[in-house]
């Protein structure tokens, strides 16, 4: 794992407005569902009111002159009997829309980061092919300079000249090679 490829998943996925657009689906479809849930329960209704009434002395009322105070109080409960499943299927419907929505984020989630690391891996990759691009010109130099070394190492040895200086050199020579190509293998591989 790298921290940077987290960072950038994690920007993405905030920045992003169909990620937005989605969550905002999410909440919209749970509130639906709890609509939906709530018409199959009791509904039930509350009121309540004060008057206050003066005549006046004025009136040709009997009751002139005189204040009224009235109070009034309403309660109403009603319940829909959900005979024919009505209420339910309803209920069942929006419910399956809330995980509809969830699982359209969830997608729309899973893509957008696929999508970031495929262009981070992409970009490492071609990083690593112009390192190794960049390394092809030192290791095809260093390999002919060995070669001819190697040549006059064994020149000595075959005229009987060669001393435990060029034996160690040659050994030397040998753990470079196989240096050499070990680093070649990696790049044949990229390149």
């Amino acid at each position: 794992q790298s921290p940077q490829l987290d960072q950038l998943v994690e920007q993405a996925l905030t920045d992003n407005r169909d990620r937005r657009a989605a969550l905002a689906r999410i909440r919209a479809a749970r509130a639906a569902a709890g609509i939906a849930d709530a018409a199959r329960m009791p509904q039930v209704d509350a009121a309540g009111n004060y008057t206050r009434t003066v005549t006046t002395e004025a009136s040709l009322s009997p009751l002139r002159g005189r204040s009224f105070d009235t109070f009034g109080l309403g309660f109403d409960m009603a319940w829909e009997l959900d005979l024919f499943g009505r209420l339910a299927r309803e209920s069942e419907a929006r419910a399956a829309e809330a995980v509809m929505a969830e699982a359209d984020a969830l997608a729309v989630t899973e893509s957008l980061a696929a999508e970031v690391v495929t262009a981070y891996a992409d970009l490492i990759g071609a990083t690593q092919r112009r390192a190794a691009t960049q390394a092809r010109p030192m290791l095809a130099a260093r390999t002919s300079s060995e070669t001819a070394s190697w040549a006059t190492l064994a020149a000595r040895m075959i005229a009987g000249g060669a001393m435990a200086k060029d034996t160690a050199a040659m050994t030397t020579m040998q753990r470079s090679e196989e240096h050499t190509s070990e680093l070649q293998s990696p790049c044949n591989l990229v390149c």
